[in-house]
């Protein structure tokens, strides 16, 4: 599972039909609820959006925190890959900057 998520694995007793029984530890899953506080105006702009979205606000925040991370990742990528041609094309560099 993805997420934020907690796991509870609690012992339980199985008794099938026939009379046997066995303990198990049977394991629960459930997310975790964040609150975060929004600016009014913003707020409101978050639910027009989800609305002519037809989605939840909740889905819409999820979206764009996704959306936000894949930009970020993307862009330590862009400066890792500009480092790393820095690094291996250094003389050529210096030699064009002449």
């Amino acid at each position: 599972m993805a997420g934020d998520v907690c796991v509870i694995r609690l012992p339980v007793m199985v008794v099938r039909e026939d009379g046997w029984r066995a303990a198990v530890r049977k394991q629960y899953c459930f997310r975790m609820t964040r609150t975060i506080e929004l600016p009014d105006e913003l707020a409101a702009a978050l639910k027009e959006i989800a609305a002519a979205e037809h989605r939840s606000v909740q889905q819409t925040l999820v979206l764009a925190a996704q959306e936000y991370v894949e930009r970020s990742k993307l862009r330590s990528r862009v400066r890792e890959s500009g480092r790393r041609i820095i690094e291996q094309d250094k003389e050529l560099l210096d030699r064009l900057a002449q």
